[in-house]
């Protein structure tokens, strides 16, 4: 090369041999004269490949054509301003391989010859990292358009906002109908949660500047959809603030959750239908057991005396009829006090207060006194805790279980033990017998109302005394099932809330 051609080689070397990017200087025709060690590191070429060679050989097949037009486009104009960085093109390697650049080009004029400088950037991992978010975009808007989901961005100092394509169709709007603002947003909020709206979001402002307490905006209200609709959407946003703390942006996203809130409307109103009917079930139980005890007082006398004055004066058949008769109004007396007792749970209750467990078994022992007796009954029990509960259907629960351990004892002395431990945040109440046991595809309908397993000969009752169990043990919060065997005994488990609470 003359010493013109020296100059720009010396000129080139001194500033660029160790520049950070990839750097080659080509003349007028498009011939490479001076590239850096980066530009050999990136494109796989030593120097001496590239010196004298077209630049083409770093320009794919497919872009060649366009290439050439555009360099004879830039070299028409040697008083053009340097274009900087931010074209987007594709380099060739040696191996064949294609990498993503940002080119940026420069004309230099030495001893009246035009040069052109092209800096080169490898972008490999840039671009790598957009494809990453393009991917994470589109993942992310199939989420939030199968959730129906709108996401928002208010710059709160200029009082501009952008809305997601679905914030406008929670709306009912076709996006950029309407211009994305805070105020038009609360126009379109249903009148009677504007207020509230408006003070949450500026209670998360103001707690930050008063309080530095970066709190999160989170509130379920309406929105008036253009189809004459009310939608509920679940808004959460976080509030950014600027350099010196003060609120600059505010983002958030929105959830469609109008079935949700309908679905929790509909069952709140079937819970209190639900409510109201059991409480008119439960006082008709009451009130009609409770009347029913008249007329069968005065059937039940009559039949006694008939028994008394006409048992053995009649014939055979006569006095069976006069028994069954009397048998039969004792039964519906015992059906009736039972239906009583029954209805009075959740209709005629008494507040929880603290009870001692040890006093409610002292209280059923004295009760049980004469069966427990006649049975040789021998009962024990552990250390028992003080409960929240109330006290005379805490009675009802120990005396049906303890007089079923007596009555189901076959032909063994009845061993009974009353256990109980603390587990998580319940007491766990355990009553153990060693009776006859019951077969467990019956565990579960012991505790329905009126049923029995055995023939009333056998065992008498009727068969309600399990379920009171069952509605006071849940009435206080808790959870009553059995283990048994038959022939090796029962145990009934209860639960009841180790915290002290009173309920009215």
């Amino acid at each position: 090369m003359d010493e013109a051609g020296n100059r720009p080689e010396s000129f080139f070397r001194m500033i660029t041999e160790s520049a950070p990017y990839a750097l080659v200087l080509v003349d007028h025709d498009g011939r490479i004269v001076l590239v850096n060690a980066y530009l050999e590191q990136l494109f796989g070429y030593s120097r001496d490949e590239l010196l004298g060679c077209s630049i083409d050989v770093f320009i794919p097949e497919r872009f060649r054509i366009g290439h050439e037009a555009y360099r004879q486009s830039f070299n028409k104009d040697p008083e053009r301003k340097p274009m900087g960085m931010g074209r987007d093109l594709y380099g060739l390697c040696k191996n064949g391989e294609e990498i993503p650049v940002e080119i940026a080009l420069n004309p230099i004029h030495v001893d009246k010859k035009n040069y052109v400088l092209a800096a080169i950037a490898d972008i490999t991992q840039r671009k790598q990292a957009e494809e990453i978010v393009r991917q994470s975009e589109a993942r992310l808007n199939l989420a939030l358009s199968a959730a129906r989901a709108g996401t928002w961005d208010w710059d709160i100092l200029q009082d501009k906002v952008m809305w997601s394509d679905g914030s406008y169709h929670l709306l009912g709007l076709k996006p950029g109908e309407c211009e994305a603002s805070a105020k038009n947003w609360l126009e379109r909020v249903h009148p009677d949660d504007r207020a509230v709206v408006k003070e949450a979001v500026d209670s998360v402002i103001k707690r930050f500047m008063t309080q530095r307490k970066q709190d999160a905006f989170n509130l379920e209200y309406r929105v008036l959809h253009t189809d004459g609709s009310i939608r509920w959407v679940n808004d959460r946003g976080q509030v950014l603030y600027g350099r010196y703390g003060r609120p600059v942006r505010m983002i958030g996203i929105m959830l469609d959750v109008t079935e949700r809130k309908t679905a929790e409307e509909q069952l709140a109103a079937q819970a209190q239908e639900l409510a109201r009917s059991n409480a008119e079930l439960q006082e008709f139980a009451y009130v009609a057991s409770h009347d029913l005890q008249e007329p069968l007082r005065a059937v039940a006398g009559c039949v006694e005396i008939i028994r008394r004055r006409y048992q053995e004066k009649l014939d055979v058949r006569a006095d069976e009829v006069i028994s069954h008769a009397v048998d039969g109004a004792a039964r519906m007396q015992n059906l009736i006090n039972d239906l009583l007792a029954y209805s009075r749970i959740g209709s005629r209750d008494q507040p929880f207060e603290p009870t001692d467990c040890q006093a409610i078994l002292n209280t059923v022992l004295a009760n049980l006194e004469v069966p427990i007796s006649e049975s040789g009954a021998k009962i024990t029990h552990d250390h028992l805790p003080t409960i929240s509960a109330d006290s005379g259907q805490l009675i009802q629960l120990f005396q049906n279980l303890i007089s079923n351990a007596v009555k189901f004892r076959g032909d063994r002395t009845p061993q009974i033990h009353i256990g109980v431990k603390k587990q998580n945040n319940e007491w766990v109440f355990a009553v153990a017998d060693n009776g006859i046991g019951i077969e467990s595809p019956y565990f579960e309908r012991i505790f329905r109302i009126f049923q029995r397993l055995h023939a009333r000969n056998d065992y008498p009752g009727t068969g309600i005394g399990l379920a009171i169990c069952k509605r006071v043990v849940e009435r206080h919060g808790g959870r009553i099932w059995v283990e048994s065997e038959p022939g090796r005994g029962t145990t009934f488990f209860f639960t009841f809330p180790t915290k002290l609470r009173a309920i009215r």
